[in-house]
């Protein structure tokens, strides 16, 4: 991959919310989602987020994520080394 590759991800949605899983639940955590994935499991919960979405450069999206004055942050959702 080439370092261009790095400088924009296609996100279907930022937002803020409290962890639900592991040793943070519970605690406030900015999320990222990631769009598309080629992998069509059955079991997938976010069908919305395969297709569509918005490429961000990175710095629209850590500006986004420091929005939410939060110490935490999960990237979820998509396959992006697919």
């Amino acid at each position: 991959m080439t370092e261009s590759n790095f400088e924009a991800l296609r996100i279907t949605e930022i937002l803020h919310s409290p962890q639900g899983e592991a040793k943070t639940v519970g605690k406030p955590t900015a999320f990222v989602g990631l769009t598309g994935c080629p992998l069509g499991c059955q079991y997938c919960d976010t069908v919305y987020a395969l297709v569509g979405g918005d490429l961000l450069s990175l710095e629209t999206i850590l500006q986004e994520v420091k929005r939410y004055q939060c110490s935490l942050v999960t990237v979820t959702g998509g396959e992006p080394l697919a």
